[in-house]
């Protein structure tokens, strides 16, 4: 195992040639998990396509690309259609894309030392989300009911290969939703692997990048078991402070620059209690202490790390949290 310091590290190969609910799928992962619901919208609703400020410029792809162009766990966005759906990634693309340079600003807003690690691609119009299209073996109608449709979605990643234990997957589900005001749901197991999802058809009017990020945060662990104003009953999970609070139970049409990161800095976020705290995250980049990691490469073949971010074939330097842990394989 390797720690990568405040100094770069010179290393010579030689080589040859949440909240009350459980989902276990076919795969046998078991995810508590999360679910987000809307509340009262307004008449005026934008179309979601039309609301998107971005383009996003990447090509269709049915993999995760790598090496990552940003070193560390990754958030890697991942879009879902049921079998029998149409494929319209060139606008949800745009959707996401929007949403994520959304989170990004917001999330910088709220802690200028931190912000989401999603991972992005190199195309020939610049650095943009990395996407990976995914298509379901079950069709609309079959994913159509709540029930069984986030273990199905979760047991389709694996089989596409999106079962990293370093990667938190922010899904959105571009299929018929029969309950239309859930509007996404998150969870995580104790090995580090995480699903966020979007449920994209359903509660027309609201954010899709507030959901988005809110499951994430989700997946990150928040909020804890004990924190102070963790809301009771079937809302466990969320907070019950402050309608403002990002993981309050319930979403109406407010956009995410309307929310707050733990308003009160005590539940899940940059809090002086003992329970999890998001910030310490290994799935956020510290803006405030990257270290670089040198590596020289002696002899055909290549070295990558077990944590996403480093894949060399010459000698190489990249970038990493101060403290980050990884292992290099030659």
């Amino acid at each position: 195992m390797i720690r990568v310091g405040a100094l770069s590290a010179a290393l010579l190969f030689a080589l040859a040639a949440f909240g009350g609910l459980t989902s276990r799928g076919e795969t046998g992962r078991s995810l508590a998990i999360s679910t987000t619901t809307a509340s009262a919208l307004g008449p005026d609703v934008v179309g979601r396509a039309e609301a998107a400020t971005a383009t996003w410029c990447g090509a269709a792809a049915l993999a995760d690309r790598v090496p990552n162009v940003i070193a560390g766990n990754p958030v890697h966005w991942v879009y879902v259609i049921p079998s029998d759906g149409p494929d319209d990634l060139a606008v949800l693309g745009n959707v996401m894309q929007s949403d994520a340079e959304e989170i990004d600003a917001w999330w910088r807003r709220e802690d200028p030392a931190r912000t989401l690690r999603n991972d992005v691609a190199t195309f020939a119009c610049g650095t943009q989300l990395d996407i990976t299209t995914v298509r379901m073996t079950r069709s609309s109608a079959q994913l159509a009911p709540l029930q069984g449709r986030f273990s199905a979605i979760v047991d389709a990643l694996d089989a596409n290969g999106l079962g990293s234990v370093f990667t938190k997957y922010s899904v959105y589900f571009d299929g018929p939703t029969s309950d239309t005001n859930v509007c996404g749901q998150g969870g995580s197991d104790s090995s580090g692997f995480g699903v966020a999802i979007v449920y994209y058809r359903s509660c027309v009017g609201v954010s899709t990048a507030a959901v988005a990020v809110h499951e994430v945060i989700h997946t990150l662990g928040a909020v804890p078991r004990g924190a102070p104003n963790e809301c009771g009953g079937e809302s466990r999970g969320h907070t019950c402070e402050d309608e403002r609070d990002l993981l309050f139970p319930s979403i109406g049409g407010e956009r995410l620059t309307e929310k707050l990161l733990d308003p009160g800095r005590d539940d899940y976020y940059g809090h002086m209690g003992g329970q999890l705290d998001v910030q310490d995250s290994p799935w956020l980049v510290r803006l405030d202490a990257q270290a670089p990691l040198a590596l020289t490469v002696a002899g055909p073949g290549s070295v990558v790390s077990d944590v996403p971010g480093l894949r060399c074939v010459a000698s190489c330097t990249t970038t990493w949290n101060a403290g980050q842990r990884l292992a290099l394989v030659a």
